[in-house]
């Protein structure tokens, strides 16, 4: 390494910008004693923040300016289905271009009867009108929820577009789902990755709207608090929506409103033989229809009960009678509920009652089974055990598996609020001992994904597993595991911020990789800015450094150079006057960054020069290979290709021994531009082969677009025009889908050299115009002389 330092002194820095730093440092403090953040999951696109990914410009075609090719004849021009870069698409036409069919319908109910009337008046109103809008209002446990689901399910073949749906928790108007974060998920369920999602909230819902026109696309928002809540989340002309909520929602234009009644008694009653069984029903008439009165025809009490009496073979319904008899005296307002939810409790394992109680407690909207043994503190086994007994008893609901095949569990919110009625004294120990299992496994997620080991930055998080089986998700499957996680995350960081604001500004750190891959900056943004005030509230100063280092990285991949920067350096000082050379250590790579990307060559390699012994003397592997990387990149820049593939060796040996495939991924990709520079196409090709292969397993965007960039020069070099559209053209939908520009200017002026080649003279212009504007946000300025001399050279 010191050979590699000694390399760049040399010779003055100068010409064109190089191939960008995957403007990826390895997020603050992650490495070292802490979490770092990690952007967005595994989509991450983008540039600046995240080390390796390669965003951020890169050198032109060919390794060298060279003139454009004259344009070919029109007819050269090969067919290529997917759009290309010679589109120049902006605002919901990028997005579109990304188009997914979501199909996010939770499970119908499996017991359901008596809403004949209902269910045919949503049918009929939802499959006529241009725009229908049906609301279906009750009292709590009613049964609104049911009827949606099931009327959903039954028109989904009616519905193309996709079925979107979200709780949006109108029960408790403290915790209503903010409409903007709901667009922000309703976008990425659409195909827009980070990036694309507008920070403001009326541009999502412009950009919702747009992507939904004119495609039949069914929106359930179940548990409404209020039209406000309701009206940004609505898609317009062509798609129908089915909205239930507790309260009457004045002000919203609705084709078809119900105000769901008590069923009725034969109907409760068919629905309490569904639950406990036609037969035990039949034998005692009387005592069910007494039960029925009891549960005051309740669809959720009685589902409740019906459990309950199926559970006890031995006991007719004359027993279950007496019991919930004896229980009223103690009731108020929803008394056929509550009663139904003690008897259902009091029957339950020990195990089960204290997970209830526990579950309750938290705010995440669903969970996983290692959730589930963090509340109670017991072993994985026990745990799934306690989570079937209450999914036996209805008071849980399996949702199905997530992205890993692990099942998750959602609790009503009634039986939320009965669980926190029974709240034990220890509440407080609980909700930690679930934040200290979170922090652990984020950290070994972040662990498994970059290779970092790191017990806790600040040393403040005491991170504990109560049972090693809970590690294998995060250890196995870090991305897919934090991403099936992603809501709930969110939701924990801001109990966090509540209930332990030192684990809530860790989390908000370590689970950056999350959100950087996936290209998540809303979610990046809301945790991020909730750890920060979280760490300013306690006084805690590295958790500020680290928070301000990584919302500077989100401010770089949104190309916002001048908030990057100065958060960036504000991190970076304040990790220095704690005498924390580490921490600093990381901000001064993600400003060494922006150094080379505008140009200051000798800044950028002074900083990665200074950093790199940093990095070695602490033991971070990750941190030194892309300081390495950093240097060997300002060499590309300079055109000292051969000791700049020299350096970029040592960085990816360096990242090799680290353990984690990501970072030597990062590492291979400016490895296989030194060989496709210096003419090695073979070992070019084979390089950004493997590159492409990781980053599509991993979901990583930015990381599919430079390999598919690599790939496309390579054929370039190789006369191959059709083959080089095709790589550039798949790059740069990948980098739209992204939503960072950066991330699709790599490409410099190939696209339009093959674009040329194939006579397609005014695509060719538009893609250079598209990313001189990109280069201008962020004053790339090696790299806008390249694009203009480029763009001068296109016949008009």
């Amino acid at each position: 390494m010191r050979g590699a330092r000694r390399t760049v002194g040399r010779t003055p820095l100068a010409g064109a910008a190089g191939g960008a730093a995957h403007a990826g440092a390895p997020p603050v403090g992650a490495a070292r004693r802490g979490p770092g953040r990690v952007r967005r999951g595994p989509a991450a696109a983008g540039g600046a923040g995240r080390p390796g990914s390669g965003r951020g410009p890169d050198r032109p075609a060919g390794g060298g300016p060279g003139r454009l090719p004259r344009p070919a004849p029109p007819a050269a021009a090969p067919a290529a289905p997917d759009p290309g870069p010679a589109q120049s698409r902006t605002g919901p036409e990028r997005a579109a271009a990304a188009w997914a069919r979501p199909a996010q319908l939770p499970a119908g109910p499996g017991v359901f009867t008596g809403r004949d009337r209902e269910v045919d008046a949503l049918l009929r109103g939802l499959r006529e009108g241009a725009e229908p809008v049906c609301v279906v209002t009750g009292a709590p446990g009613i049964g609104k929820t049911a009827l949606a689901l099931r009327v959903a399910h039954a028109l989904r073949g009616e519905f193309p577009g996709g079925q979107l749906y979200v709780d949006l928790r109108g029960a408790d108007p403290a915790a209503a789902a903010d409409p903007a974060e709901v667009l922000a998920g309703f976008l990425r369920a659409l195909g827009v990755d980070g990036p694309a999602v507008p920070a403001d909230p009326d541009e999502r819902a412009a950009l919702y709207r747009s992507l939904v026109a004119d495609r039949r696309l069914l929106v359930v928002l179940d548990n409404a608090a209020g039209a406000g809540q309701v009206r940004p989340l609505l898609p317009g002309a062509g798609g129908g929506v089915l909205v239930t909520s507790r309260y009457r929602l004045g002000g919203l234009e609705r084709r078809v409103a119900l105000e769901l009644p008590l069923l009725d008694e034969p109907a409760a009653l068919s629905l309490l033989a569904l639950a406990a069984g036609p037969d035990r029903i039949a034998a005692a008439p009387e005592a069910a229809r007494e039960l029925v009165r009891l549960c005051g025809r309740l669809p959720l009490a009685l589902r409740v009960v019906g459990a309950e009496l199926a559970a006890l073979p031995h006991r007719g319904p004359a027993h279950l009678v007496a019991r919930l008899e004896d229980e009223r005296a103690r009731l108020d307002v929803l008394d056929g509920v509550r009663a139904g939810l003690r008897l259902s409790y009091r029957a339950l394992p020990a195990d089960a009652r204290a997970l209830l109680r526990g579950l309750a407690l938290l705010d995440a909207p669903d969970c996983a089974a290692w959730t589930a043994a963090a509340a109670l503190d017991r072993p994985l086994r026990a745990a799934e055990e306690a989570l079937d007994a209450l999914t036996a008893a209805h008071l849980l609901e399996a949702c199905g598996p997530d992205a890993t095949g692990r099942p998750r569990y959602r609790m009503h919110d009634l039986v939320r609020a009965f669980g926190r009625e029974l709240a034990p004294p220890d509440a407080a120990a609980v909700v930690r001992r679930v934040l200290a299992c979170w922090v652990a496994l984020v950290r070994e997620g972040r662990r498994a994904h970059q290779g970092l080991d790191y017990p806790g930055l600040g040393g403040r998080t005491a991170a504990r597993v109560p049972d090693p089986a809970v590690l294998a998700g995060p250890r196995a499957e870090p991305v897919a595991w934090l991403g099936a996680e992603r809501d709930a995350l969110v939701a924990t960081v801001r109990q966090a911020a509540r209930a332990d604001p030192y684990a809530c500004w860790e989390l908000a750190a370590g689970a950056e990789y999350l959100f950087d891959l996936r290209s998540d900056l809303a979610g990046w943004q809301a945790v991020q800015e909730a750890g920060l005030a979280a760490a300013r509230g306690v006084g805690d100063r590295t958790g500020e450094a680290v928070l301000l280092v990584g919302l500077g990285r989100l401010r770089t991949c949104r190309e916002e150079r001048g908030p990057a920067r100065a958060m960036l350096g504000a991190g970076e000082a304040l990790f220095e006057e704690l005498g924390d050379a580490h921490g600093a250590a990381y901000a001064g790579w993600l400003l060494s960054y922006l150094d080379r990307i505008q140009g200051r060559l000798d800044e950028a390699a002074r900083r990665c020069r200074r950093i790199a012994p940093v990095f070695e003397a602490a033991g971070d592997r990750y941190g030194q290979a892309h300081a390495l990387r950093g240097i060997g990149q300002v060499l590309l820049a300079r055109g000292e290709t051969g000791r700049a593939l020299e350096v970029l060796r040592e960085a990816l040996a360096v990242s090799v021994s680290g353990g984690a495939a990501w970072p030597r991924m990062c590492m291979l990709r400016w490895v296989a531009d030194a060989h496709r520079l210096l003419g090695r196409l073979d070992e070019a090709e084979a390089g950004f082969g493997e590159v492409l292969a990781f980053t599509v397993g991993s979901g990583d965007l930015a990381g599919q677009s430079a390999a598919r960039i690599g790939l496309g020069k390579i054929a370039q070099d190789r006369g191959d025009t059709a083959g080089a559209l095709r790589h550039l053209r798949a790059a740069d939908a990948l980098g739209r889908r992204s939503g960072q520009s950066l991330v699709r200017a790599l490409a410099g002026p190939a696209p339009a050299r093959a674009l040329l080649a194939s006579g397609d003279t005014p695509a060719a212009r538009a893609v250079l115009e598209e990313a001189l504007s990109s280069c201008r946000r962020m004053n790339a300025r090696p790299l806008l002389a390249q694009l203009e001399s480029a763009l001068a050279e296109v016949p008009v």
